[in-house]
């Protein structure tokens, strides 16, 4: 994975205008432009003790930009910001790469962004991962840190189907989850047991990742 990474943000800082370090993090500032890759955001803000800390997590590879000279993307969970700062790694040259990363215990809490003009929203990896290689989700489990990405990322698509309150984004396999699984799987024929396998990743990706995915 380092040396992913790594090579991902060798070629950023040779295509793309290395500018010093304004904030004083130790880590090169390199502005991106729309040019239809993807970065994983770490933090976005103004505070230079905040950023801070997410570079120091991974100096070698977390770069920071300038949100008002980047592409006009999505660049926190809530919708766009024009201001500020924004920590990340990359780019990548595609969503799947992107995820990859993200959906990791490591990157519990970061986002996806298209470096597209006019993103709205952060992409949903669900959309872009083999579903073969989740998490089996089941009643009773204890949630680690990578299930509960996993998690969030389930209620999210539930919610976009009507199954789930878009309030209810928790990471924790809770009871009402277990519901709204058990009522998909019933719909689509499949075992109404609660347990998010395989099969049901699989039907999920369908109605769950309309107009989610390029």
């Amino acid at each position: 994975m380092v040396g992913v990474l790594g090579g991902v943000v060798t070629g950023s800082l040779l295509d793309h205008h290395e500018a010093p370090d304004p904030l004083g993090l130790g880590v090169s500032m390199v502005n991106q432009p729309c040019s239809n890759q993807s970065l994983v955001v770490t933090i976005a803000g103004s505070s230079a003790a905040r950023l801070a800390s997410a570079v120091a997590e991974d100096p070698h590879h977390v770069r920071y930009l300038h949100i008002a000279d980047s592409c006009p993307t999505v660049w926190t969970s809530g919708g766009t910001r024009s201001h500020g700062y924004a920590t990340y790694l990359g780019p990548y040259p595609t969503v799947g790469a992107a995820c990859q990363v993200r959906m990791t215990a490591e990157h519990r809490g970061d986002l996806v962004t298209r470096l597209s003009d006019g993103s709205r929203e952060p992409v949903q990896c669900l959309c872009y991962l083999a579903y073969q290689t989740m998490p089996q989700l089941r009643p009773g489990m204890t949630v680690d840190a990578l299930d509960g990405i996993y998690v969030f990322a389930l209620q999210d698509v539930l919610a976009s189907i009507g199954l789930n309150p878009t309030d209810h984004l928790t990471g924790t396999y809770d009871q009402a989850t277990i519901d709204a699984v058990k009522a998909f799987q019933h719909a689509r024929a499949l075992p109404a047991n609660g347990v998010v396998d395989a099969a049901t990743w699989h039907d999920l990706q369908g109605p769950g990742c309309q107009n989610r995915t390029d």
